[in-house]
């Protein structure tokens, strides 16, 4: 079959900044085009950290502002030129600009797949209207996908129609990461290195990380090193912690990095101290490249999909205490065993869920 031949697939995401949900879109339309299909990414806004990973053969469409008029009648006007197959949104704002075109227009042969992939009661809890609104206009969705049961669960809670959410794992380029890995960096291989990777935001409590090697200093245990990378709002607050502990040698802030991977496959260890993560990309990602992780037990949807594999030690959520401890057991066994991910986080595979929806029978 043909490029021209196969039916056009949408993928739309608000932006292409860095995250999670980003990565997904990104992924899933590279893998597309090669797959001949004619793909095409909608956001609301341009550029974004991710935009340069796009393939030159996915077409960019900007809708503009959202909340906007005149973004939603681009966006209805490109879905009704384009003529996809299947619309495969993500978060939100994209899933409720996805939905409405459904609202308005019932009979459209489209099949339109929205994607959750953190907890929709907790983003929305501030906007209960927007909530409900969102729960109701979620039954329009031909399959709502969540990324894991943890999200999956907490969707249920306002949704009637629960047979309409399906868990699809999200992609790791296993190929991309092996190769982007190779990059050097420099880490002082003396040293016990821990890693911690993601925005630098409240929910992720970096600070524990910071606290627990502050706690080994002080029982005399040397030779730890936390690399952090990422930026966000609460970094000049974890530097200024970091300073009050005279850590500055046993701390480096690496600031947001395009590469990750060279930090995390030198590391001994990857800490996720996250209050909650939707499905935690970076543990993942971490395992792929053979690299152990340490995880906070609150970390349900990770915890649930790690149960088989021996490289994911937990420590109470919150104790920088256990968490100092869980690094010393973790120094001990040299990092811990690291296995194999399943076959269903392989980029084809997921592709292939999502568009084995359009062929499935139980559609409704």
């Amino acid at each position: 079959m043909t490029f021209r031949e196969k039916k056009p697939v949408v993928l739309f995401v608000p932006s292409l900044k860095f995250g999670g949900a980003e990565r997904v879109a990104i992924l899933l339309a590279n893998q597309a085009v090669q797959e001949n299909r004619s793909t095409s990414v909608c956001t609301f806004v341009a550029g974004g950290e991710f935009s340069c990973k796009l393939d030159d053969r996915v077409k960019k469409v900007i809708i503009g502002r959202k909340q906007s008029p005149l973004s939603i009648l681009k966006w209805f006007f490109y879905i009704f030129r384009s003529k996809p197959s299947i619309i495969i949104s993500i978060l939100n704002d994209a899933n409720v600009y996805s939905l409405l075109y459904r609202l308005l227009f019932p009979f459209t042969k489209h099949v339109f797949v929205i994607s959750e992939h953190s907890p929709l009661t907790r983003n929305l809890e501030r906007k209960p209207f927007r909530l409900a609104f969102s729960a109701w206009l979620y039954l329009k969705a031909d399959r709502i996908v969540t990324v894991s049961t943890f999200v999956k669960s907490d969707l249920s809670r306002v949704l009637k129609r629960r047979k309409k959410i399906q868990v699809i794992n999200n992609p790791i380029d296993h190929k991309e990461l092996a190769w982007r890995a190779k990059e050097s960096c420099f880490f002082n291989f003396d040293k016990f290195n821990v890693v911690i990777v993601g925005r630098l935001v409240p929910v992720k409590r970096v600070e524990d990380l910071i606290k627990a090697v502050a706690l080994l200093r002080a029982e005399g245990c040397s030779g730890y090193s936390a690399h952090i990378i990422g930026d966000g709002p609460v970094r000049t607050e974890l530097e200024l912690l970091v300073a009050n502990y005279g850590l500055s040698e046993d701390i480096v802030f690496h600031g947001f990095q395009s590469n990750p991977y060279r930090f995390v496959a030198r590391a001994n260890l990857l800490v996720c101290s996250s209050e909650w993560e939707g499905f935690g990309y970076a543990i993942f990602e971490s395992i792929s490249l053979g690299t152990p992780v340490l995880l906070s037990d609150a970390l349900s949807a990770p915890v649930e999909l790690l149960k088989e594999n021996r490289g994911a030690l937990t420590y109470k959520a919150g104790s920088p205490r256990d968490l100092a401890c869980k690094l010393k057991v973790a120094r001990a066994a040299e990092g811990g065993h690291v296995g194999l991910l399943p076959k269903s986080f392989l980029i084809e595979e997921v592709l292939a869920s999502y568009l084995g929806i359009r062929e499935s029978n139980d559609i409704g």
